[in-house]
């Protein structure tokens, strides 16, 4: 389901990209048949074109970075309002790292939580990922803080249990965000 998930937002994420750079075209077109008065000369035009590609390239990144953040900060705000609050225990974090040439690693943090309902009493038991770049190898401190038999809050729908957010100043994975 995970990969399922993250397939369909990337898949998503191409096509917003891909809209960003083509309606920049547009609007460089646009600029360049503005400033001609209508019978845009190829001299002008190119230069507006490419202009409002690299337009449309920014906007695309920026986009790309808030999204995500935005949707969990929703998400959040949701749950703090209408949710229900547990304390869960950490039952196992794992830790893998990856790095690149330059030298930043992604440490991927995988989260099996239990908690119990405050409401029904029902045990209930996930899991979540986090990943954590560092440029100095696996960053310490979260595993320091969310290691084994720690507590951490969650927030949940009462129906959707499986639903849930770690209220942690960590964003999960992206897949993790709409699971």
């Amino acid at each position: 389901m995970r990969a399922l998930v993250t397939g369909i937002a990337t898949l998503i994420g191409i096509a917003l990209f891909g809209a960003a750079l083509f309606f920049g075209l547009i609007a460089g077109v646009l600029l360049a048949t503005a400033i001609t008065g209508g019978h845009p000369a190829s001299t002008v035009l190119w230069p507006c074109a490419l202009l409002g590609f690299a337009a449309g390239f920014v906007v695309a990144l920026l986009v790309a970075r808030a999204v995500p953040r935005f949707v969990y900060a929703l998400r959040v705000a949701s749950l703090r309002r209408g949710g229900t609050r547990a304390m869960a225990s950490v039952v196992e974090l794992e830790e893998r790292v990856s790095s690149t040439r330059r030298g930043v690693s992604n440490t991927r943090y995988g989260m099996h939580l239990r908690w119990t309902d405050p409401v029904s009493g029902a045990v209930h038991e996930h899991d979540r990922v986090y990943v954590v770049a560092s440029p100095q190898g696996a960053p310490r401190h979260f595993q320091e803080e969310f290691d084994r038999g720690a507590k951490v809050p969650v927030l949940f729908h009462q129906h959707h249990p499986g639903r849930f957010v770690v209220d942690i100043p960590y964003r999960p994975a992206l897949a993790d965000m709409f699971l």
